[in-house]
């Protein structure tokens, strides 16, 4: 495995910003030829339940030594599909694999670097026999997918991997997913992995909610009716569901903001719904803000209601593409487009960053569109906002050619 290693650390690429390129691979040298001697594979000998997820009596070669194994594995591939095989990380300190996934969630893989980096820490695999537990390695994994939303291998992985105990945590990050993008269909779709054996009030709340979401009223009381003789609801969950059920004619105008699906309850059932998201708001709440387009800014003059938005995109909280379209409707008066490149100056940081956005979209002549293109670059470096523009810079760059 140890050559893995080696083409690993050729095909990586450097840190995000101006960290200095990090040697994933690092390793102690006194250990290095004792832990990744890769275990020679007998196809013979191998026995892979491909989509139930376990294992039965499979033995790894390996010299003169036979090891037989009867636990379950977890993953999406099959190792001879990569000529791979049962124990590759079988060898491996589990010390040095957390210092890999560490340094590896500080980079920006290549797209054939995520692509190697998958099939192997998702190939049918045992797990490393020291220093790290089989429940803390396949958690790194878990945990690396969740952070750079692999939604659709996550789901893959649940379908594939029937037996596999800590579903709720993967289950509660497609659900939250679906909630902060407004999908509320497909979010209810995958509330289909919540099964009897998953004992989790959030993950039974949100299923509630989908069967009245889907206009199954009688079954969505009977699981509400059992929720609360369980004592797994709380007096706000009650008012809302009671609400959304037509049991009550009102519901709190209170908004709760500690979870995603309490906020999501907030606004489908509060009239004239208006919340205003500060510093301390979740990121998944401002995702779903952006998605149910329920951030508004009703005076473009209110600087300080736009420069809390600014920040909040600068954080990837709020879509940056609605920054720039708040810029272009922020008034001028056609003196001070003609002359913005001489007046930006005696304006305000954001009026002058609105004047040299309008003033570029204006602009017909390339050589002209790039020099305000970078002069808006300084601008939002100057207020050390350039997160919002090197995305949109880029762009343009390139439609320029």
């Amino acid at each position: 495995f140890f050559y893995f290693f080696i083409f690993f650390s050729i095909i990586i690429l450097p840190l995000k910003g101006e960290e200095e390129t990090l040697d994933i691979w690092k390793k102690d040298e006194n250990n290095n030829k004792q832990q990744d001697i890769p275990v020679e594979e007998n196809s013979n000998n191998i026995n892979i339940l491909k989509q139930g997820s376990s294992v039965e009596k499979i033995e790894i070669v390996e010299g003169k030594d036979n090891i037989e194994e009867t636990k379950p594995i977890y993953g999406l591939f099959d190792p001879e599909e990569n000529n791979l095989n049962l124990g590759m990380w079988s060898k491996s300190n589990g010390k040095q694999i957390k210092d890999i996934f560490k340094r590896i969630s500080k980079i920006q893989l290549s797209n054939t670097a995520e692509d190697f980096f998958l099939s192997t820490i998702l190939t049918y695999s045992y797990p490393p026999s020291s220093n790290i537990s089989e429940k803390e390695f396949l958690d790194l994994k878990i945990q690396w997918l969740i952070k750079n939303d692999k939604e659709k291998i996550l789901e893959e992985f649940l379908n594939k991997n029937t037996m596999y105990e800590d579903k709720k945590k993967i289950i509660h990050y497609l659900v939250d997913k679906n909630i902060a993008e407004a999908n509320l269909s497909l979010g209810c779709k995958r509330s289909e992995f919540i099964s009897k054996e998953i004992k989790d009030p959030y993950l039974e709340k949100f299923k509630i909610y989908c069967l009245v979401f889907n206009k199954k009223k009688n079954e969505a009381q009977l699981q509400f009716d059992i929720l609360r003789e369980e004592n797994k609801s709380d007096n706000f969950f009650d008012d809302k569901i009671s609400f959304l059920l037509g049991v009550t004619s009102k519901t709190t105008k209170k908004i709760k903001d500690d979870n995603l699906l309490n906020f999501y309850l907030s606004s489908v059932t509060i009239k004239n719904f208006t919340y205003e998201p500060t510093k301390k708001t979740q990121k998944i709440i401002w995702e779903y803000l952006n998605a149910a387009n329920l951030i508004k800014l009703e005076d473009d003059r209110d600087k300080e209601k736009l420069k809390s938005l600014e920040i909040a995109a600068n954080q990837d909280q709020f879509d940056k593409q609605k920054i720039f379209d708040i810029y272009s409707n922020i008034s001028f008066d056609l003196d001070s487009l003609i002359k913005a490149e001489d007046i930006y100056l005696t304006f305000d940081n954001i009026d002058a960053r609105a004047l040299i956005y309008q003033k570029y979209l204006l602009s017909d002549n390339e050589e002209n569109k790039i020099k305000l293109l970078f002069l808006l670059k300084d601008l939002f470096q100057k207020d050390k906002l350039s997160n919002i523009f090197v995305e949109f810079l880029s762009d343009r760059l390139k439609e320029i050619n």
